[in-house]
């Protein structure tokens, strides 16, 4: 009987889905949303850095505060951008993160740099978090002088290896890559590519098939007015020795940075990162797509129209396998910085959409994520959404990018680029270095936060508007619990772990919203 009556039920909630759907108004811009921007912070200067997505509908980013004298957040929301807890975490010192990733058990790690701790000014620091963000442990790595952090990965062995540079006195930086134990954090290795006359750094890394190591960043050969600029790209076997290295840039005096990679759903990679004047705008972003044996499918650049450059800090592919980058873009329209997103087809690098959103103050999106629902999530600071100083930024958007603010810019289209490539000339060595405990304070804190705006609780596809399609999933998981076959989070609109009548309450009181073109 219970199970017949909760089918009379959901024949009549399609019955009057089908017959109020067309009635039904617009939800106010106060509601909870799927399209949103938000402003965590308080009086001290916040930003974040990095975020993933933690499971279908919710997420983890990595920041930074000033207060305390600078200590690293790390932060889990729901997917609507309440947020369930917030770790502050560091030492008597200043602490930054720049990276985080989830691991195959459900933790999270963290690295970037500390100098609370460790042996010389910066410090490589590596940490992991229980996923209720409980400090599991926390090393730092280096020597007498400045060594960070930039990037983490999970090998496939289940250890950590991370990435970053080293200052050696008198000679420059060069690449860092370590290996841990993924269990402790003990060491496996620790490595430095390094060349003669030459400055290089190492911004991501990734493993690839056969658990070799591909490292992106920046190389830089020269001073003063002949000083020039190139990607990095260098290649180690999974112990960290050096297999071969490239520069990948134009000459003075453009200047090349690669600041993120990524293996792609071809076993192939993207690679991103902006083209200077020099270090003065403007700025063109770049993006790079390599096949599995590491030969070039196409190269494309974003031209700047000066002043009103770009620059890609994050590229993710999404579920339907396209690229989208992340940054900042100065706008004609305010003549400030704002957050940057765009879509580019992973065949040939064509951009599909660009748009930007921000005020008279600077926003900035750091990185990117998409959600299993199909949402994109962006992370930076903002300055014009909260009071000043700036404050961390959390928007998440439709599929298209689309955000609960109007889009100013459409962007120019992508260009095919064809910068030469050389050889980089890098040399290997091993350190001795032994990572040491470090015990952060970690507290818990309560971040405010500004709601910019929301729209659409209902648009559980994520296509910018609550209409039919939103309804046939909700359907499809009628009465499921988390767990259950049939089970979709992203249904499940109220979160109470069950897909039901309030969550189609929900879906009908919300009706035709659509998020401002």
């Amino acid at each position: 009987m219970k199970s017949a009556k909760s089918g009379r039920t959901l024949v009549i909630g399609v019955a009057v889905a089908s017959a109020l759907g067309g009635a039904l108004c617009v939800s106010g811009p106060e509601a909870l949303g799927e399209a949103y921007v938000k402003a965590l912070g308080g009086t001290p200067s916040e930003s974040l850095v990095s975020v993933i997505a933690y499971d279908e509908t919710t997420y983890v980013s990595a920041g930074y505060t000033s207060s305390a004298g600078g200590d690293i957040l790390l932060t889990k929301f729901d997917f609507r951008g309440n947020i369930l807890w917030t770790k502050q975490i560091g030492g008597s010192a200043k602490d930054e993160p720049f990276c985080l990733i989830k691991t195959f058990n459900g933790d999270i790690v963290v690295t970037g740099r500390t100098k609370s701790a460790g042996t010389g000014n910066w410090d490589v620091f590596l940490a992991r978090f229980t996923p209720d963000g409980s400090l599991r442990w926390a090393k730092t790595l280096g020597a007498n002088d400045n060594d960070e952090g930039f990037c983490v990965i999970e090998t496939y062995d289940n250890d950590l290896v991370v990435v970053g540079d080293t200052d050696v006195p008198a000679v420059g930086w060069d690449v860092l890559l370590a290996k841990f134990d993924g269990s402790n954090g003990n060491r496996r290795w620790v490595k430095r590519a390094w060349s003669v006359g030459r400055s290089d750094w190492g911004y991501r890394v990734v493993e690839m098939p056969n658990q070799d190591l591909l490292v992106a960043g920046g190389t830089a050969t020269g001073v003063g007015e002949f000083e020039n600029r190139d990607i990095l790209l260098v290649r180690f076997d999974s112990g960290g020795g050096l297999m071969w290295s490239r520069r990948i840039g134009e000459l003075v005096p453009h200047w090349e940075w690669a600041r993120s990679l990524i293996r792609t759903s071809d076993n192939g990679y993207a690679l991103a990162g902006w083209q200077t004047h020099r270090e003065i705008c403007p700025c063109s972003s770049f993006l790079i797509k390599l096949d599995s044996g590491l030969d070039y499918e196409w190269k494309r650049i974003v031209p700047s129209q000066d002043p009103f450059n770009n620059y890609a800090r994050s590229v993710i592919q999404t579920s339907d396998d396209d690229l989208v980058l992340a940054g900042g873009y100065f706008s004609p329209d305010s003549y400030s910085l704002d957050v940057w997103l765009a879509k580019a087809n992973v065949n040939n690098g064509v951009f599909r959409w660009s748009l930007n959103f921000g005020e008279a103050g600077a926003e900035e999106a750091g990185d990117v994520t998409e959600n299993g629902c199909g949402c994109l999530v962006a992370v930076g600071y903002t300055g014009s959404y909260a009071p000043y100083p700036p404050n961390a930024l959390l928007a998440r958007c439709t599929a298209e990018g689309t955000p609960c603010v109007i889009d100013k810019w459409d962007g120019p289209p992508s260009q095919a680029w064809d910068p030469p490539v050389r050889p980089a000339l890098l040399e290997e060595s091993t350190l001795d270095w032994e990572p040491r405990d470090w015990e952060p304070h970690v507290w818990n804190i309560d971040l405010p936060i500004t709601t910019v705006c929301e729209k659409c609780p209902g648009d559980i596809d994520c296509d910018g508007h609550t209409g039919h399609s939103d309804l046939g999933i909700l359907l499809s998981a009628w009465c499921s619990h988390e767990g259950d076959a049939n089970w979709n989070a992203c249904a499940d609109l109220d979160g109470d772990g069950h897909v039901g009548h309030s969550d189609l309450g929900e879906l009908l009181a919300d009706w035709g919203c659509v998020v401002d073109p």
